[in-house]
Protein backbone atom coordinates (compact mmCIF):
# COMPACT_ATOMS: atom_id res chain seq x y z
CA UNK A 1 0.00 0.00 0.00
CA UNK A 2 2.54 2.74 0.99
CA UNK A 3 4.09 2.23 -2.97
CA UNK A 4 1.03 3.05 -4.07
CA UNK A 5 0.11 5.71 -1.98
CA UNK A 6 4.35 6.83 -2.33
CA UNK A 7 3.08 6.68 -5.91
CA UNK A 8 0.12 8.80 -5.57
CA UNK A 9 1.04 11.90 -3.53
CA UNK A 10 4.21 12.27 -6.28
CA UNK A 11 2.19 12.66 -8.82
CA UNK A 12 -0.10 14.81 -7.20
CA UNK A 13 2.70 16.91 -5.86
CA UNK A 14 3.47 17.83 -9.73
CA UNK A 15 0.42 19.72 -10.19
CA UNK A 16 -0.28 23.13 -8.16
CA UNK A 17 -3.93 22.37 -7.12
CA UNK A 18 -5.00 21.08 -3.55
CA UNK A 19 -5.61 17.33 -3.97
CA UNK A 20 -7.91 15.52 -1.42
CA UNK A 21 -9.26 12.21 -1.17
CA UNK A 22 -11.52 10.53 0.90
CA UNK A 23 -12.55 7.34 2.17
CA UNK A 24 -15.68 7.14 4.32
CA UNK A 25 -15.66 9.48 7.18
CA UNK A 26 -11.76 9.84 6.70
CA UNK A 27 -9.96 12.63 4.60
CA UNK A 28 -6.43 12.74 3.51
CA UNK A 29 -3.95 15.56 1.60
CA UNK A 30 -3.06 13.64 -1.44
CA UNK A 31 0.29 14.80 -1.56
CA UNK A 32 1.21 13.27 2.05
CA UNK A 33 1.90 9.70 1.46
CA UNK A 34 0.99 9.18 5.00
CA UNK A 35 -2.18 10.89 5.05
CA UNK A 36 -3.13 8.18 2.50
CA UNK A 37 -1.84 5.18 4.18
CA UNK A 38 -4.06 6.61 7.38
CA UNK A 39 -7.69 6.45 5.32
CA UNK A 40 -6.93 2.54 5.27
CA UNK A 41 -8.60 2.13 2.03
CA UNK A 42 -8.15 -1.83 1.30
CA UNK A 43 -8.46 -2.38 -2.43
CA UNK A 44 -11.63 -2.04 -4.23
CA UNK A 45 -12.28 0.90 -1.69
CA UNK A 46 -15.04 3.25 -2.86
CA UNK A 47 -13.13 6.52 -2.73
CA UNK A 48 -13.76 9.97 -3.60
CA UNK A 49 -11.05 12.10 -5.50
CA UNK A 50 -10.75 15.79 -4.82
CA UNK A 51 -9.35 18.52 -6.64
CA UNK A 52 -8.87 22.34 -6.49
CA UNK A 53 -7.30 24.93 -8.17
CA UNK A 54 -5.52 26.01 -11.77
CA UNK A 55 -4.62 23.01 -13.16
CA UNK A 56 -7.59 20.68 -11.45
CA UNK A 57 -8.58 19.92 -14.96
CA UNK A 58 -5.15 18.04 -16.03
CA UNK A 59 -4.70 16.19 -12.66
CA UNK A 60 -7.87 15.16 -12.30
CA UNK A 61 -8.08 11.97 -14.74
CA UNK A 62 -4.25 11.70 -14.64
CA UNK A 63 -4.81 11.00 -10.73
CA UNK A 64 -8.09 9.23 -11.00
CA UNK A 65 -6.13 6.59 -13.33
CA UNK A 66 -4.12 5.71 -10.54
CA UNK A 67 -6.89 5.32 -7.94
CA UNK A 68 -8.64 3.21 -10.42
CA UNK A 69 -5.15 0.91 -11.20
CA UNK A 70 -3.66 1.33 -8.13
CA UNK A 71 -0.95 -1.91 -9.44
CA UNK A 72 -0.29 0.46 -12.83
CA UNK A 73 2.76 2.04 -13.44
CA UNK A 74 3.45 5.65 -14.43
CA UNK A 75 5.66 7.31 -16.92
CA UNK A 76 7.02 9.42 -14.04
CA UNK A 77 8.75 6.49 -12.54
Amino acid sequence: HWRVAERFSRIAKTFACAVRVSHGDSRADGKSPTDLILLVALPGAELVLEVDGEDAGAALPTLKDILADPGGEDSAA
